[in-house]
């Protein structure tokens, strides 16, 4: 609740911070963090696994105001799986676990022709970057955590996982009345065949995700459409700035005809004097 965090000075540049963010997560819920890059998911992430110490507001459980180090007891209930994951051979602190409970897990996530479940220990972590999440998932699954988090997990999957992720594991979670934090929308979008929009307020950060996706999802799948460009404005996923968008609604664009999501990122411009009020013609168009 009203949570806040700032990263040190460095020098006489300007610090980054984050929040005050409110957010309440219920059991078998599934929530998916959108913005650009920059933008303090991950920041928001590493808080709420409690890795870093808010500076600000408050972490209750149940009602329950916990310290600023909410200690190992919080930090227990996640299995995570970042952008950014080390891999061990041994299955620590799941000495226990059935070898049937792991190698079946390996078939399901199509790596039982290259990694063994023997003796305690994966037979190697030598893999693609696909293939290690898909490892560092079956050990998330593994640890039966109350919730978990997903950082960007599709993003080196081909289509065939992507839409595993999205239509069964997620899906399988939720069933188990797990919490879910992950990155979601526009993956979904893509997968089961339809556009998604992602919007920001300004063209900079257009221009900034327009990369970012491009990376991720290639070239062809996505597209840019701002005051001062237009690339491949009929790609699946398409960045534009708001006023883009609230122009397309005004003008029954055909191009809004097999759209399944908009992003609106960066929500506090609702507040922006100029430019609050196209964010509220959006919504309510």
């Amino acid at each position: 609740r009203e949570v806040t965090f700032e990263y040190p000075r460095l020098g006489e540049g300007t610090s980054f911070s984050v929040g005050p963010l409110t957010l309440e997560l219920l059991p078998g819920e599934v929530v998916f963090v959108t913005g650009a890059n920059g933008s303090g998911k991950s920041t928001f992430v590493k808080l709420l696994c409690g890795l870093y110490r808010r500076h600000g507001g408050d972490l209750l459980v149940d009602g329950v105001v916990h310290p600023v180090d909410p200690g190992p007891g919080w930090r227990s209930r996640f299995a995570t799986v970042f952008a950014e994951f080390v891999l061990f051979e041994q299955l620590y602190g799941m000495e226990d676990i059935a070898p049937a409970q792991v190698e079946a897990l390996l078939v399901q996530m199509e790596l039982a022709h290259k990694v063994r479940f023997e003796n305690g220990r994966f037979s190697t972590v030598e893999l693609s970057t696909g293939q290690r999440k898909r490892l560092a998932l079956v050990i998330a699954l593994l640890s039966d955590r109350p919730i978990y988090v997903f950082d960007e997990w599709a993003a080196d999957q081909d289509p065939h996982f992507r839409e595993a992720f999205y239509r069964r594991f997620l899906p399988e979670l939720k069933a188990r009345g797990k919490t879910v934090v992950a990155e979601y929308a526009i993956d979904a979008a893509v997968a089961d065949g339809k556009r998604a929009f992602y919007t920001a307020p300004i063209k900079a950060l257009s221009n900034q995700k327009f990369h970012d996706l491009v990376e991720r999802l290639g070239p062809q799948q996505v597209g840019l459409l701002t005051g001062d460009n237009n690339i491949n404005g009929d790609a699946p996923v398409v960045v534009m700035t708001t006023e883009v968008l609230r122009n397309m609604i005004y003008a029954r664009s055909p191009a809004l005809r097999d759209l399944a999501v908009v992003v609106l990122d960066e929500v506090h411009f609702l507040q922006d004097t100029y430019r609050g009020p196209v964010w509220e013609e959006v919504i309510i168009h």
